[in-house]
């Protein structure tokens, strides 16, 4: 048997020729090393009939066994890749060319012939090994190996999509088998849909959230009651936020003792005991043993059990305390605070403005700040507390207020800092009567240097104020400062002059000058008290909080910590050093949101609240956050 001898691509005839010479040679030597000129399909014969194979007698087996053996120890391995390689050199170059380009024509060669063999090589070497192994001869890889196949790329993991993951955990609420036909449906291996439903439930991922978790904790804690008992919960809730478990508990076992009580025959409640929520004369009905037996039963005995009513049913937690004024939602008190939203509705203060806009709405409030100041919340490990450092100091001493003016389109105006003072050897407020009428005076004096930019010509300005006691005589004060340089007859120049007119002639010079340039211009200004008890429905408390949030977010900054807790100070000047660095905190805040400009999202809650009175009829729910 002759192998056909592969040619490599643009191999010179003369080339292939001599390869074919060698080839033949080679045969006729392995032929003659036998000592026979059996052919190979003769050997495969003789294996085939000593293992059996073919119409050969026993006898005759045996004997072509023993010479297979015997051709098999005297055999040498035939070395296909070398006979392949032989190719490779050219015995025919051209003896008249230098050694270099001889070198180099036999390494092209070389390497066209070797990428072209390579295959065969391969095929023939796995020829051998089968040969080898249906003759029963020992088989010798090839000394010239060829280069190793690469290993197969890793497989691609396959994701899936949010929507797909979403439907599994969709089909997890109605059971295992729905969960096994959606993976089958979306081609999702079951143990993938089980891996993302086990993450789902263990891990609360919310951006695979889809069940409600309500429902579950429903499911979770059964209620053996009736469900009155629940709104009965919740409406005591409403009105007394404050209630422990223990005191709910005793409410609700109450209300299921009266629900028995009349349910049962031949016991009557007196009348003072059939409204839900009266008193009940506990002792005295328990002394029925029919009562008792089955007041045992249904009572809830442990304030756990109240705990999981609220969380998981009724869906109440635990939150911060809002404090109410008992004298906020009088009748008298709605119906000032209804006339007050309706009058921002018909000024157009609340919606879109009108095409020409007449009015100039200024909303202005204060608000102290504490050099104890911080978040109210932090982060800390299970089962510790987040504990932050504060100045020794109390909690409400030394405040700082901040007044602000704000805009529903041009946001702040103007603000204010007014940090306590020392007087007499202790730190006194300096918010006071004096300095409200000194911030309005700087007010006007902003509201003069910009009256082009805030096209205040012709326009009535209208600036709403607390309706706090301190503030009764302000207007009062600013008009008689007004009316007494319009009878001093003093001019505009010399206003501006405090070399003229010194401050204790005219202590409020600029709300003279804006009044006396809106009057000119058929405009004036005009205070406009805000509803009592009412400070959803001022603009600026929004803001205040606002500023709030800024000044205790940049407290927690490493160069105000130190100074804020007064480390660097020296002794004697710790409280002063502190109350800089709060005026320093709140010098930012403010900055920060004045070049934020308006706030929508402010302007949406107030206009919100603004509406919900209306809708109420004056009535201000202080439920709804603000």
């Amino acid at each position: 048997y002759v192998m056909p001898t592969p040619t490599a691509p643009n191999q010179p005839a003369d080339t292939a020729a001599a390869s074919s010479d060698q080839s033949q040679t080679h045969d006729a030597t392995v032929s003659s090393s036998h000592g026979s000129t059996r052919s190979l399909q003769d050997v495969i014969h003789t294996a085939q009939d000593r293992n059996g194979v073919g119409d050969t007698a026993p006898g005759e087996a045996g004997a072509q066994a023993g010479f297979v053996s015997s051709q098999a120890a005297s055999t040498p391995r035939i070395d296909v890749h070398a006979r392949f390689a032989s190719l490779s050199s050219d015995t025919s170059s051209d003896d008249s060319s230098s050694e270099p380009e001889k070198r180099q024509h036999a390494e092209s060669v070389s390497q066209a012939e070797s990428s072209s063999l390579r295959p065969f090589a391969s095929c023939a070497d796995e020829y051998l090994r089968k040969f080898s192994v249906s003759m029963s001869l020992p088989y010798l890889p090839s000394s010239s190996a060829h280069p190793p196949t690469p290993k197969a790329a890793k497989k691609t993991r396959k994701t899936y999509t949010k929507e797909q993951k979403q439907m599994i955990i969709m089909a997890s609420a109605d059971g295992p088998q729905h969960v096994l036909d959606m993976a089958r449906t979306i081609g999702m291996p079951a143990r993938t849909a089980e891996t993302i439903v086990y993450h789902y439930r263990h891990a609360h991922d919310q951006a695979l959230s889809l069940i409600d978790r309500r429902k579950e904790h429903r499911k979770a804690t059964t209620f053996k009651g009736n469900r009155e008992l629940l709104d009965y919960v919740a409406e005591i809730l409403h009105d007394r936020p404050t209630l422990t478990n223990n005191q709910l508990r005793a409410k609700v076992n109450r209300e299921i003792l009266r629900e028995l009580v009349r349910d049962l025959p031949g016991i009557e409640l007196l009348s003072a005991e059939t409204e839900r929520g009266s008193s009940l004369s506990f002792e005295e009905y328990m002394q029925n043993p029919e009562v008792q037996a089955q007041f045992n039963r249904r009572e809830v005995k442990s304030d756990s059990t109240m705990s999981n009513w609220l969380n998981q049913i009724v869906c109440f937690t635990f939150k911060n305390v809002v404090y109410e004024k008992a004298t906020a939602n009088t009748p008298e008190a709605m119906q000032q605070r209804l006339e007050y939203c309706r009058m921002l509705i018909e000024k157009h203060v609340v919606g879109d403005p009108p095409p020409e806009e007449t009015d100039f709405w200024i909303f202005q409030g204060e608000m102290p700040f504490y050099p104890s100041l911080s978040r109210s919340r932090g982060r800390a490990p299970k089962g510790e507390h987040a504990v932050v450092q504060t100045p020794g100091t109390s909690h409400m001493s030394y405040g700082t207020q901040v007044s602000m003016a704000v805009h529903k389109q041009h946001g702040l105006l103007h603000s204010g800092i007014y940090p306590p003072k020392k007087n007499r050897g202790s730190f006194k407020s300096t918010w006071n009567r004096d300095s409200f009428l000194q911030f309005m005076d700087e007010l006007c004096h902003k509201l003069y240097d910009m009256q082009q930019s805030y096209r205040l010509e012709g326009r009535h300005i209208f600036i709403v104020i607390d309706d706090a006691p301190e503030y009764s005589s302000i207007e009062d004060a600013l008009l008689d400062t007004f009316q007494e340089m319009q009878h001093l007859g003093v001019t505009n120049e010399a206003l501006v002059d405090p070399g003229q007119v010194s401050d204790a002639t005219c202590p409020y010079r600029y709300y003279v000058l804006l009044v006396r340039f809106l009057r000119a211009s058929g405009g004036d200004l005009t205070f406009v008290r805000a509803a009592p008890n009412s400070p959803h429905l001022n603009l600026c408390e929004y803001y205040n909080r606002y500023v709030r949030r800024l000044a205790n977010t940049s407290r927690d900054e490493d160069e105000y910590t130190t100074l804020l807790l007064g480390h660097q100070a020296e002794h004697g000047t710790k409280l002063l050093a502190r109350l800089n660095a709060l005026t320093h905190v709140l010098g930012r805040a403010l900055d920060e949101l004045r070049a934020h400009g308006a706030l929508q999202s402010l302007i949406g809650r107030f206009e919100w609240f603004v509406h919900n009175v209306i809708e109420r009829n004056g009535y201000l729910d202080f439920h709804k956050r603000t």
